[in-house]
């Protein structure tokens, strides 16, 4: 564990068996958390962000046809023209406001509300 005056982090190595799910870390680690973000788990049911870099990889995760489609809120990419017509919320990683709209489409999904200048979250009403 590392500690400071105003914060913590946990380190560690999985159980035997792997990486468990990240409900059953949210529920161990952080049940009192209004908002948690994690990096990863790519397979579990929830909410994502994606930053994409065409740079990286020729194509991201997202697929507007996928089954999971609906679990994006946002693409953070250095090609958002590439997505002008995408039906998830794109982010430029060169907008300076790319915090506060990131913020706002978090917030838009978990009040159920849209977001001011941004596609609602897939699913809202």
């Amino acid at each position: 564990m590392l500690a400071g005056p105003a914060e913590m982090a946990v380190f560690g190595d999985w159980p035997p068996g792997g990486e468990p799910p990240l409900a059953a870390l949210v529920e161990g680690w952080a049940a009192d958390a209004d908002l948690v973000v994690a990096e990863g788990f790519k397979r579990e049911p929830f909410p994502r962000i994606e930053v994409f870099r065409q740079a990286r990889h020729p194509e991201p995760v997202w697929r507007p046809d996928a089954p999971d489609a609906h679990r994006w809120l946002a693409l953070v990419t250095d090609v958002p023209g590439r997505f002008a017509d995408a039906a998830v919320a794109v982010v430029g990683l060169d907008d300076p406001d790319r915090s506060s709209r990131l913020a706002d489409l978090v917030e838009a999904t978990v009040s159920g509300l849209t977001p001011s200048g941004g596609r609602p979250p897939r699913g809202a009403s």
